[in-house]
């Protein structure tokens, strides 16, 4: 699964400059160290409503920048919260921590490269 969907890159670098888009990004980043903080067990169980509307928020706003990957984990994660399984467990969201880590490590990596 590729990180970055240059296919919806192409589509957004048509309307906007790369400097723009790479605003956008520098704003994804910080919106993002925000609502790292809501994602664990404790958070969800005390605010569900919170930390499913960041979440999805999330979900959009990555797959509008084009990552791919980070936007299919996302979904997926909301997915399993919705079910609201008996089974959830810290460990899904460290899981699920870890998978966005990587993603966004390799954006970072991806950027820095194009500046």
């Amino acid at each position: 699964m590729e990180e970055i969907s240059q296919t919806e890159l192409d589509k957004l670098l048509k309307y906007i400059t790369q400097k723009e888009y790479l605003c956008l990004v520098e704003e994804f980043y910080k919106e993002i160290d925000l609502s790292l903080r809501l994602f664990n067990l404790k958070q969800y169980k005390e605010n569900k409503k919170e930390v499913l509307a960041a979440l999805h928020t999330l979900k959009g706003s990555s797959a509008s920048l084009g990552f791919y990957r980070l936007h299919q984990n996302t979904a997926d994660f909301e997915e399993l919260l919705k079910k609201e399984s008996p089974d959830l467990n810290s460990d899904h969201f460290v899981f699920y921590l870890d998978q966005l880590g990587q993603s966004i490590k390799t954006i970072k990596y991806f950027f820095n490269d194009k500046q």
